[in-house]
């Protein structure tokens, strides 16, 4: 019995019960099912908690850090998404320069959160997500075809090295995945988007931001 309770501990700790082997593609990635709506407008994560459009989906472009605690507890944030019309699938990084298997684990980390929320009737957003070309024979797998996906290009746009490894890899996810809508959060690059129609929403947390300098400065002149 006590040899149960650990492991069951330590199968909560991991967030196993998220979903199991039967959710997963080839027993790695969960499945995501599919997305027809298109959100009429995104609210950040760290609003959502305390204000925000209820008619908007929740998104989760910005520092890991600042939407960690979603994966330490799962349960504890299902109130907050459930206020809003649904979310977009949480954006843990997959810099280029992280070893794989931290890669892996991030890209395992979002399914298995958007998984979750999908089971508890929440509508998600699946998430295009990607590192450099290595990681496209594995990191589409699990994502629905003909499907409403997000994106987000922060970080990548006024750096064109990034610029254009993003472009390719956006152009090969959408080769892949046949996606009707994509839903674009901040600066546009151009690409080769298959067909599908996409929706750009600007980057709020800039605009935040900004609002916060001037009011700094204002205060400062005063």
């Amino acid at each position: 019995m006590a040899l149960r309770t650990q492991q069951m501990r330590s199968m909560k700790l991991m967030n196993m019960h998220l979903c199991n082997g039967w959710d997963c593609v080839d027993n790695m990635w969960p499945y995501l099912k599919p997305c027809y709506t298109i959100p009429e407008a995104l609210t950040h994560f760290e609003v959502a908690e305390s204000r925000g459009y209820p008619n908007s989906y929740v998104h989760f472009f910005v520092d890991d850090y600042r939407f960690e605690r979603i994966w330490a507890q799962p349960e504890n944030y299902l109130r907050v998404i459930k206020r809003y019309k649904g979310a977009i699938a949480p954006d843990f990084s997959t810099y280029t320069d992280m070893p794989y298997p931290m890669q892996m684990w991030n890209v395992y980390r979002s399914r298995a959160i958007a998984h979750y929320w999908q089971q508890q009737g929440i509508d998600v957003v699946p998430l295009i997500q990607f590192s450099d070309e290595s990681s496209y024979g594995w990191i589409f797998d699990g994502l629905p075809k003909r499907s409403v996906l997000a994106t987000s290009s922060v970080g990548v746009y006024r750096n064109p090295k990034y610029r254009d490894s993003f472009a390719r890899g956006m152009e090969v996810a959408c080769k892949l995945l046949e996606p009707r809508d994509i839903i674009w959060y901040g600066h546009m690059v151009d690409i080769d988007a298959n067909g599908a129609r996409i929706h750009h929403f600007k980057n709020d947390n800039d605009e935040r931001m900004r609002k916060a300098r001037k009011i700094k400065q204002s205060q400062c002149r005063d």
